[in-house]
């Protein structure tokens, strides 16, 4: 999917600290997964995100995301969290 500078107001922004399963964003990612900006500031978990995806994107979702947690299981000094956008 291609973004364009139009979208940028759009985009949401979080920060996943894998290995303590966290999410911490900003209001439009709150917005964007139902969540109060309260709560994603003091972090949110993954199963919390997964719960709010539609069913039927859940699985591709975390098929997606599985390579994180296996980077953290094998070199978690090596790889402490990763930053990303939606």
């Amino acid at each position: 999917m291609a973004f364009s500078e139009n979208d940028v107001p759009n985009l949401g922004f979080y920060n996943w600290t894998v290995v303590d399963n966290c999410l911490t964003g900003d209001a439009i990612f709150a917005s964007l997964y139902g969540f109060t900006l309260d709560e994603v500031v003091r972090g949110v978990t993954t199963e919390d995100v997964m719960a709010r995806i539609i069913p039927g994107d859940r699985e591709r979702v975390a098929f997606e995301v599985t390579p994180a947690y296996s980077v953290v299981r094998l070199a978690p000094s090596a790889t402490p969290y990763l930053t990303a956008f939606v």
